[in-house]
């Protein structure tokens, strides 16, 4: 068996960076000093080259000529585009999941328990809601699917900036949540399916129509 292969410094550079970016502790449009970032992180060049690199392949990190390299700004646009994309890619491993503990679903119900509750502020049940859907596809064997969902999920949350839309209809969400548990609960894995792209449908007009309300629409 192939021993697992060492991060290169350079990976190691990236994931750092990527979490500040996704932390918000390096903001969007904010210029990222090559010196600085060098100094700071105890590395040459070329490694944090590296590392920029492969930022830009994912989106995060923008490279204008004569300018220099930037975090990528915010496109809530693009948040629209990607949703239907994780929607259906969700839907697919919920669908091959089939081996659930009732645990597991309690730990969901649990989750979605929080979020409903109205004592919770927008930024957690943000937090709580990107918790209960990692969890749904947890237990998913495809690991190329969970990986491009998790891929999709890191630009959408870099895009979005929603904590301060929260979850617009918390009432709503919470409720598809419960049938998608009770779906699987019953071993009906095509109704869950089914019940996942709409929950991520609903989401997109939501987003949609609040973006139209804030007048992002017609950007």
């Amino acid at each position: 068996m192939d021993k697992p292969k060492r991060a290169t410094t350079g990976q190691l550079v990236a994931d750092l960076l990527r979490k500040q970016i996704l932390a918000g502790h390096l903001a969007p449009e904010q210029k990222l000093d090559e010196d600085r970032l060098s100094e700071e992180l105890g590395v040459s060049r070329t490694p944090l080259r590296e590392a920029f690199s492969a930022l830009e392949r994912e989106g995060l990190v923008l490279h204008w000529p004569y300018r220099g390299r930037f975090v990528a700004p915010r496109d809530a646009a693009m948040v629209v585009q990607l949703l239907p994309i994780i929607g259906a890619l969700e839907a697919k491993a919920v669908a091959l999941q089939h081996k659930w503990t009732g645990a597991q679903l309690d730990q969901l119900s649990d989750i979605n328990r929080q979020i409903a509750d109205p004592n919770r502020s927008a930024g957690e049940r943000h937090q709580l809601d990107r918790e209960w859907h990692e969890l749904l596809i947890s237990g998913c064997t495809n690991a190329l699917l969970r990986d491009l969902i998790a891929h999709q999920r890191m630009l959408a949350g870099v895009h979005d900036g929603g904590e301060q839309r929260g979850m617009a209809d918390v009432r709503r969400s919470t409720e598809e949540h419960q049938a998608i548990i009770e779906a699987i609960r019953r071993g009906d894995f095509a109704e869950a399916h089914n019940r996942t792209q709409e929950h991520w449908d609903n989401g997109v007009m939501t987003i949609a129509l609040w973006r139209n309300q804030q007048g992002e629409g017609n950007e």
